[in-house]
Protein backbone atom coordinates (compact mmCIF):
# COMPACT_ATOMS: atom_id res chain seq x y z
CA UNK A 1 0.00 0.00 0.00
CA UNK A 2 1.45 3.45 -0.79
CA UNK A 3 1.25 6.45 1.14
CA UNK A 4 -1.68 7.96 -0.82
CA UNK A 5 -3.87 4.87 -0.39
CA UNK A 6 -3.05 4.72 3.19
CA UNK A 7 -4.38 8.15 3.64
CA UNK A 8 -7.63 7.38 1.49
CA UNK A 9 -7.73 4.14 3.71
CA UNK A 10 -8.12 5.95 6.95
CA UNK A 11 -10.55 8.51 5.53
CA UNK A 12 -13.02 5.42 4.44
CA UNK A 13 -12.36 4.15 8.04
CA UNK A 14 -13.09 7.60 9.84
CA UNK A 15 -16.41 7.73 7.64
CA UNK A 16 -17.22 4.03 7.78
CA UNK A 17 -17.29 4.43 11.64
CA UNK A 18 -19.17 7.64 12.10
CA UNK A 19 -16.57 9.99 13.12
CA UNK A 20 -17.17 11.84 9.96
CA UNK A 21 -21.31 11.24 9.53
CA UNK A 22 -22.57 12.53 5.75
CA UNK A 23 -22.36 16.20 5.42
CA UNK A 24 -19.58 16.63 7.77
CA UNK A 25 -15.92 18.73 7.64
CA UNK A 26 -12.87 16.37 7.54
CA UNK A 27 -9.52 17.03 8.50
CA UNK A 28 -7.92 19.43 6.53
CA UNK A 29 -4.48 19.32 4.52
CA UNK A 30 -2.74 20.69 7.49
CA UNK A 31 -4.04 18.93 10.00
CA UNK A 32 -4.30 15.18 8.33
CA UNK A 33 -0.99 16.16 7.60
CA UNK A 34 0.10 16.44 10.89
CA UNK A 35 -2.29 13.44 12.40
CA UNK A 36 -0.56 11.17 9.86
CA UNK A 37 2.71 12.13 9.74
CA UNK A 38 2.97 12.43 6.12
CA UNK A 39 3.69 15.61 4.11
CA UNK A 40 1.04 17.90 2.81
CA UNK A 41 1.12 17.04 -0.95
CA UNK A 42 0.78 13.38 -0.45
CA UNK A 43 -2.15 14.49 1.54
CA UNK A 44 -3.66 16.60 -1.33
CA UNK A 45 -2.81 13.91 -3.64
CA UNK A 46 -5.00 11.34 -1.92
CA UNK A 47 -7.79 14.23 -1.22
CA UNK A 48 -7.91 15.01 -4.74
CA UNK A 49 -8.24 11.34 -6.27
CA UNK A 50 -11.09 10.68 -3.48
CA UNK A 51 -13.17 14.40 -5.02
CA UNK A 52 -12.48 12.92 -8.39
CA UNK A 53 -14.46 9.66 -7.43
CA UNK A 54 -17.24 11.57 -5.86
CA UNK A 55 -15.95 10.88 -2.04
CA UNK A 56 -15.20 13.90 -0.54
CA UNK A 57 -16.33 17.40 -1.87
CA UNK A 58 -13.88 20.08 -2.15
CA UNK A 59 -15.25 23.45 -0.92
CA UNK A 60 -13.36 26.79 -2.13
CA UNK A 61 -12.27 28.50 0.94
CA UNK A 62 -13.75 26.18 3.54
CA UNK A 63 -12.09 22.59 3.35
CA UNK A 64 -13.03 18.73 2.64
CA UNK A 65 -16.17 17.45 3.30
CA UNK A 66 -18.09 14.00 3.05
CA UNK A 67 -20.91 13.87 0.93
CA UNK A 68 -24.36 13.73 2.03
CA UNK A 69 -25.03 11.23 -0.97
CA UNK A 70 -21.81 9.49 -1.57
CA UNK A 71 -21.92 7.64 -4.39
CA UNK A 72 -21.68 3.96 -4.20
CA UNK A 73 -19.45 3.65 -7.38
CA UNK A 74 -16.19 5.36 -8.53
CA UNK A 75 -16.37 7.66 -11.36
CA UNK A 76 -14.01 6.76 -14.01
CA UNK A 77 -11.62 9.74 -14.72
CA UNK A 78 -12.25 10.71 -18.56
CA UNK A 79 -8.89 10.32 -21.02
CA UNK A 80 -8.76 12.67 -23.10
CA UNK A 81 -8.62 12.08 -27.26
CA UNK A 82 -5.48 13.55 -27.47
CA UNK A 83 -3.94 11.18 -25.11
CA UNK A 84 -5.60 8.38 -27.05
CA UNK A 85 -4.12 9.38 -30.26
CA UNK A 86 -0.68 10.40 -28.85
CA UNK A 87 -0.09 7.34 -26.81
CA UNK A 88 -2.24 3.97 -27.46
CA UNK A 89 -2.52 4.63 -31.55
CA UNK A 90 1.43 4.74 -31.95
CA UNK A 91 2.52 1.97 -29.40
CA UNK A 92 -0.44 0.07 -31.36
CA UNK A 93 0.89 0.82 -34.98
CA UNK A 94 4.58 -0.85 -33.97
CA UNK A 95 2.79 -3.62 -34.27
CA UNK A 96 -0.50 -3.55 -36.31
CA UNK A 97 2.01 -1.52 -39.06
CA UNK A 98 -0.74 0.00 -40.99
CA UNK A 99 1.85 2.22 -42.45
CA UNK A 100 5.52 1.88 -44.28
CA UNK A 101 7.08 4.42 -42.18
CA UNK A 102 5.87 4.51 -38.43
CA UNK A 103 6.29 7.56 -36.47
CA UNK A 104 9.32 6.95 -33.60
CA UNK A 105 10.06 3.75 -33.97
CA UNK A 106 13.62 4.24 -33.96
CA UNK A 107 14.59 1.10 -36.41
CA UNK A 108 16.35 0.94 -39.46
CA UNK A 109 14.08 -0.04 -42.99
CA UNK A 110 13.41 -3.82 -43.36
CA UNK A 111 15.47 -3.59 -46.48
CA UNK A 112 19.17 -2.56 -44.83
CA UNK A 113 18.57 -5.44 -42.18
CA UNK A 114 20.12 -8.84 -43.52
CA UNK A 115 19.25 -12.44 -41.54
CA UNK A 116 22.51 -13.08 -39.46
CA UNK A 117 23.67 -16.77 -39.27
CA UNK A 118 22.96 -17.15 -35.56
CA UNK A 119 24.89 -20.73 -35.98
CA UNK A 120 28.76 -20.58 -33.76
CA UNK A 121 31.31 -21.42 -36.27
CA UNK A 122 33.05 -25.11 -34.95
CA UNK A 123 36.18 -23.69 -34.17
CA UNK A 124 34.60 -21.60 -31.38
CA UNK A 125 33.77 -24.94 -29.63
CA UNK A 126 30.61 -23.36 -28.30
CA UNK A 127 28.24 -25.98 -27.53
CA UNK A 128 24.42 -26.14 -26.32
CA UNK A 129 24.26 -25.99 -22.51
CA UNK A 130 21.55 -28.57 -21.56
CA UNK A 131 20.62 -26.79 -18.46
CA UNK A 132 20.05 -23.34 -19.89
CA UNK A 133 17.83 -25.60 -23.05
CA UNK A 134 15.40 -27.33 -21.16
CA UNK A 135 12.74 -25.73 -18.44
CA UNK A 136 13.05 -22.23 -17.66
CA UNK A 137 16.51 -21.64 -17.15
CA UNK A 138 17.81 -18.69 -14.61
CA UNK A 139 15.41 -16.22 -14.52
CA UNK A 140 18.40 -13.52 -15.02
CA UNK A 141 19.14 -14.38 -18.87
CA UNK A 142 21.53 -17.08 -20.18
CA UNK A 143 24.44 -17.42 -18.41
CA UNK A 144 26.71 -17.04 -21.25
CA UNK A 145 24.61 -13.98 -23.01
CA UNK A 146 25.35 -12.36 -19.46
CA UNK A 147 28.87 -12.95 -19.93
CA UNK A 148 29.24 -11.53 -23.50
CA UNK A 149 27.32 -8.36 -22.60
CA UNK A 150 29.58 -7.94 -19.32
CA UNK A 151 32.22 -8.09 -21.34
CA UNK A 152 31.29 -5.34 -24.19
CA UNK A 153 29.57 -3.25 -21.26
CA UNK A 154 33.40 -3.32 -20.42
CA UNK A 155 34.44 -2.14 -23.57
CA UNK A 156 32.07 0.89 -23.13
CA UNK A 157 34.13 1.56 -20.27
CA UNK A 158 31.16 0.60 -17.79
CA UNK A 159 32.43 -1.96 -15.42
CA UNK A 160 29.80 -4.62 -14.86
CA UNK A 161 29.99 -8.64 -14.28
CA UNK A 162 28.03 -10.98 -15.45
CA UNK A 163 25.78 -11.42 -12.50
CA UNK A 164 24.61 -8.15 -12.52
CA UNK A 165 22.73 -9.00 -15.71
CA UNK A 166 19.58 -9.41 -16.23
CA UNK A 167 17.76 -10.48 -19.50
CA UNK A 168 14.16 -8.68 -20.46
CA UNK A 169 11.97 -8.92 -22.81
CA UNK A 170 12.74 -5.73 -25.30
CA UNK A 171 13.43 -2.23 -24.20
CA UNK A 172 10.09 -1.28 -22.50
CA UNK A 173 10.06 -4.10 -20.63
CA UNK A 174 13.07 -2.71 -18.96
CA UNK A 175 12.15 0.36 -18.41
CA UNK A 176 8.79 -1.03 -16.73
CA UNK A 177 10.77 -3.14 -14.46
CA UNK A 178 13.07 0.28 -13.13
CA UNK A 179 9.74 2.10 -12.88
CA UNK A 180 7.90 -0.42 -10.78
CA UNK A 181 10.63 -1.42 -8.47
CA UNK A 182 11.78 2.14 -7.67
CA UNK A 183 8.30 4.15 -8.39
CA UNK A 184 5.01 4.40 -6.89
CA UNK A 185 1.98 6.00 -7.30
CA UNK A 186 1.92 9.74 -6.98
CA UNK A 187 6.18 9.95 -7.30
CA UNK A 188 7.60 12.89 -9.59
CA UNK A 189 10.28 11.72 -12.75
CA UNK A 190 12.37 13.74 -15.11
CA UNK A 191 11.81 12.75 -18.77
CA UNK A 192 13.72 14.64 -22.19
CA UNK A 193 11.51 16.64 -23.76
CA UNK A 194 10.78 16.08 -26.41
CA UNK A 195 11.64 11.92 -25.59
CA UNK A 196 10.50 8.85 -25.83
CA UNK A 197 6.64 8.35 -25.82
CA UNK A 198 6.07 4.70 -24.98
CA UNK A 199 7.30 5.81 -21.99
CA UNK A 200 5.48 8.54 -21.31
CA UNK A 201 2.51 6.03 -21.71
CA UNK A 202 3.89 3.38 -18.89
CA UNK A 203 4.19 6.75 -16.63
CA UNK A 204 0.84 8.19 -17.11
CA UNK A 205 -0.38 4.60 -16.38
CA UNK A 206 1.66 3.83 -13.33
CA UNK A 207 0.10 7.19 -11.72
CA UNK A 208 3.48 8.58 -12.07
CA UNK A 209 4.29 12.84 -12.54
CA UNK A 210 5.72 13.36 -15.82
CA UNK A 211 8.34 16.85 -15.62
CA UNK A 212 9.93 17.73 -18.73
CA UNK A 213 13.60 19.06 -19.10
CA UNK A 214 14.33 20.71 -22.24
CA UNK A 215 16.79 18.68 -24.25
CA UNK A 216 19.30 20.85 -26.20
CA UNK A 217 21.52 19.75 -28.90
CA UNK A 218 24.46 18.75 -26.41
CA UNK A 219 22.29 17.09 -24.22
CA UNK A 220 19.57 18.22 -21.58
CA UNK A 221 19.13 21.68 -20.39
CA UNK A 222 21.46 21.76 -17.43
CA UNK A 223 19.28 25.17 -16.30
CA UNK A 224 16.22 23.53 -16.90
CA UNK A 225 16.99 20.71 -15.13
CA UNK A 226 18.72 22.17 -12.27
CA UNK A 227 15.33 23.99 -11.78
CA UNK A 228 12.75 21.55 -12.34
CA UNK A 229 15.12 19.19 -9.61
CA UNK A 230 14.74 21.87 -6.74
CA UNK A 231 10.66 22.29 -7.38
CA UNK A 232 9.65 18.92 -8.23
CA UNK A 233 12.42 16.87 -6.00
CA UNK A 234 12.55 13.64 -8.53
CA UNK A 235 12.91 10.24 -7.41
CA UNK A 236 14.33 9.21 -11.20
CA UNK A 237 15.52 10.81 -14.56
CA UNK A 238 14.66 9.48 -17.65
CA UNK A 239 17.24 10.55 -20.54
CA UNK A 240 18.54 9.09 -23.56
CA UNK A 241 22.32 10.65 -24.11
CA UNK A 242 23.24 9.27 -27.90
CA UNK A 243 21.13 9.89 -30.83
CA UNK A 244 18.22 11.03 -28.96
CA UNK A 245 15.23 10.41 -30.00
CA UNK A 246 13.52 12.00 -31.42
CA UNK A 247 15.89 15.13 -31.70
CA UNK A 248 19.02 13.16 -32.77
CA UNK A 249 21.29 15.16 -30.64
CA UNK A 250 23.95 13.78 -28.37
CA UNK A 251 25.16 14.11 -25.21
CA UNK A 252 28.66 16.34 -24.62
CA UNK A 253 31.19 15.58 -21.76
CA UNK A 254 30.52 18.41 -19.95
CA UNK A 255 27.14 18.55 -20.08
CA UNK A 256 27.18 14.83 -18.92
CA UNK A 257 29.63 15.71 -15.85
CA UNK A 258 27.02 19.02 -15.17
CA UNK A 259 23.94 16.20 -15.41
CA UNK A 260 25.92 13.98 -12.83
CA UNK A 261 26.39 16.74 -10.07
CA UNK A 262 22.54 17.60 -10.76
CA UNK A 263 21.82 14.29 -9.71
CA UNK A 264 24.20 13.98 -6.48
CA UNK A 265 23.06 17.33 -5.44
CA UNK A 266 19.23 16.97 -5.94
CA UNK A 267 19.47 13.18 -4.92
CA UNK A 268 17.57 11.50 -8.10
CA UNK A 269 18.69 8.64 -10.13
CA UNK A 270 19.32 8.90 -13.81
CA UNK A 271 18.05 5.59 -16.68
CA UNK A 272 20.15 6.41 -19.46
CA UNK A 273 18.41 4.51 -22.39
CA UNK A 274 21.32 3.42 -24.81
CA UNK A 275 19.25 2.07 -27.90
CA UNK A 276 22.46 2.65 -30.42
CA UNK A 277 24.85 0.84 -28.31
CA UNK A 278 26.50 -0.96 -31.02
CA UNK A 279 26.07 1.15 -33.73
CA UNK A 280 27.46 4.41 -31.80
CA UNK A 281 31.26 4.77 -31.08
CA UNK A 282 32.26 2.61 -27.64
CA UNK A 283 34.05 6.11 -26.53
CA UNK A 284 31.66 8.14 -26.92
CA UNK A 285 29.90 10.03 -23.69
CA UNK A 286 27.65 7.72 -21.43
CA UNK A 287 26.48 9.22 -18.47
CA UNK A 288 26.97 5.04 -17.30
CA UNK A 289 31.02 5.17 -17.81
CA UNK A 290 31.23 8.48 -16.73
CA UNK A 291 29.47 7.46 -13.09
CA UNK A 292 30.50 3.98 -12.97
CA UNK A 293 26.74 3.40 -12.26
CA UNK A 294 26.75 5.16 -8.88
CA UNK A 295 23.96 7.12 -9.72
CA UNK A 296 22.68 5.45 -13.49
CA UNK A 297 20.77 2.68 -14.52
CA UNK A 298 22.20 1.83 -18.09
CA UNK A 299 19.74 0.20 -20.28
CA UNK A 300 21.52 -0.93 -23.56
CA UNK A 301 20.13 -2.87 -26.46
CA UNK A 302 20.39 -4.62 -29.57
CA UNK A 303 17.33 -4.30 -31.19
CA UNK A 304 18.21 -1.64 -33.72
CA UNK A 305 21.40 -3.88 -34.48
CA UNK A 306 20.14 -6.99 -35.31
CA UNK A 307 17.17 -8.91 -37.18
CA UNK A 308 13.30 -8.21 -35.60
CA UNK A 309 13.81 -11.87 -35.15
CA UNK A 310 16.21 -11.59 -32.67
CA UNK A 311 15.40 -8.75 -30.03
CA UNK A 312 18.15 -8.42 -27.36
CA UNK A 313 19.46 -5.45 -25.27
CA UNK A 314 21.15 -4.70 -21.97
CA UNK A 315 20.51 -2.29 -18.62
CA UNK A 316 22.65 -1.45 -15.59
CA UNK A 317 21.25 -0.78 -12.05
CA UNK A 318 22.68 1.28 -9.87
CA UNK A 319 25.26 0.39 -7.66
CA UNK A 320 23.54 1.59 -4.65
CA UNK A 321 20.76 -0.10 -4.88
CA UNK A 322 19.84 -2.82 -2.65
CA UNK A 323 20.38 -5.56 -5.51
CA UNK A 324 22.75 -3.93 -8.18
CA UNK A 325 22.01 -5.19 -12.06
CA UNK A 326 22.22 -5.00 -15.54
CA UNK A 327 18.72 -5.53 -17.49
CA UNK A 328 19.04 -7.02 -20.65
CA UNK A 329 16.51 -7.35 -23.02
CA UNK A 330 16.18 -10.71 -25.18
Amino acid sequence: MTRIDAVIQRIHAGIASGVWPPGARIWSIRGAAAELGLSKNTVAEAYDRMVSLGQLEARVGSGYYVPVQAKREPLMKAISVAQAVDAVSLLREQLVRHYEVRVGEGRPPHAWVGMPDLTPAPETGVQPDDSEMHGYGNPWGYHKLREYLAGSLTERGIDATAGQILVTMGANHALDLIARQLLEPGDTVLVDSPGYYPLFAKLHLGGIRIVGVRRLVNGPDIEDLEAKAAEYKPKLFFTQSLAHNPTGSSLTLPVGHRVLKAASRHDFTIVEDDPFTDILPHTAPRLAALDQLERVIYVGTFSKSLSAGLRVGTSQLTKNLPTPCVISRC
